[in-house]
């Protein structure tokens, strides 16, 4: 599951419906979209607008990945080129859409199992700071420091 920012002027309902199961938040009239992603974590943006905001949401998130919504074609290269992970335009194609979205959840899947998989690495081979081995005998001398005051 997915922590998305909705950031559309008007998302359609087969939009709306591929992002079930997600937790989505729709980004306010009064609220801007730095703000909104300067006080969150989220890990998808959907965002239709100006391609000068695209380089500015990278800015405040690099994790984040970013579908990038417009009617001109011409700005499909120029945002992958900044950063957007894809590029819609009018009609959206929801069969593609799905499998970015399911793409960018299995993406995150691997971070955060990458994350336990070092946290538990890092805890099991690290002994002080420097200090790391998994070697029997090293790892007897590790015990043996830790244990001395």
């Amino acid at each position: 599951m997915l922590k998305i920012l909705l950031a559309m002027k008007n998302p359609n309902e087969a939009i709306m419906s591929l992002l079930k199961g997600h937790s989505v938040d729709t980004l306010r009239k009064n609220e801007s979209l730095p703000d909104a992603i300067a006080k969150n974590n989220y890990e998808l943006i959907l965002y239709e607008g100006e391609m000068e905001i695209l380089q500015s949401i990278r800015t405040l998130d690099p994790r984040a990945e970013v579908i990038f919504f417009s009617d001109s074609d011409v700005d499909a290269i120029e945002a992958i080129k900044i950063g957007a992970s894809a590029f819609f335009s009018p009609p959206i194609e929801c069969e593609r859409l799905k499998e970015t979205i399911d793409t960018i959840n299995d993406l995150f899947q691997v971070r955060k199992e990458s994350a336990e998989l070092e946290k538990l690495l890092s805890a099991k081979y690290t002994f002080l700071p420097g200090l790391i081995g998994k070697n029997p005998k090293m790892l007897d001398v590790f015990t043996l420091i830790s244990v001395c005051p």
